[in-house]
């Protein structure tokens, strides 16, 4: 999280995140398990806000890097299924699972091959293969790639990415976002 990401924190009722980035954060941070949950109230609505399984990296790495999660956001009212925000991960099999337990409309996924020199091969998040392999599991009616430029770690840039969809007879899914710029996403 940079500074900017920080300095929104205690402006917020609740941050949720891992149990161990709760620890660090203290304060308003509220540490999920994987497929544990919280109802956060807001204008008079209920969303339940679940942790999904993610990999921040290869088997192991966590010992360096950390726990890392994604969320699964369900409310009253949803007619094509849950908002799926897969959070820094890798493909491994807890995307199969999460796709057997709920019914994804859209899926956010962070992709640009994040890695480091110092872990050589090891990435920390979708490659754009991961991603068709995420959205072959999942089945979402809708993706919005996001987490893949504006970092010296993201080492698959966005031409990549789309040609690796187009390849995959993905465009019609693939909603691209408009770097720092609202965008209306239908849900």
């Amino acid at each position: 999280m940079d500074r900017a990401g920080r300095a929104l924190l205690p402006l917020v009722k609740q941050v949720l995140t891992t149990r161990a980035g709760a620890k660090r954060l203290g304060g308003n941070a509220i540490g999920l398990g994987t497929w544990q949950n919280r109802v956060i109230e807001s204008n008079g609505s209920e969303i339940k806000v679940t942790a999904m399984p993610a990999h921040h990296g290869s088997l192991g790495s966590h010992l360096i890097v950390g726990e890392t999660t994604g969320f699964l956001f369900e409310w009253e009212g949803q007619k094509r299924g849950a908002l799926y925000i897969s959070g820094d991960t890798v493909w491994f099999n807890g995307i199969h699972e999460i796709a057997q337990r709920f019914k994804v409309s859209t899926a956010i996924l962070h992709i640009g091959k994040a890695g480091f020199p110092l872990t050589g091969p090891i990435r920390f998040t979708f490659n754009a293969s991961d991603a068709v392999c995420a959205i072959h599991a999942l089945k979402p009616q809708k993706v919005i790639p996001i987490h893949y430029e504006g970092w010296i770690h993201f080492r698959e840039p966005k031409a990549e990415a789309e040609k690796v969809f187009t390849e995959a007879g993905m465009n019609e899914l693939v909603q691209w976002l408009p770097l720092g710029k609202p965008a209306d996403v239908a849900i």
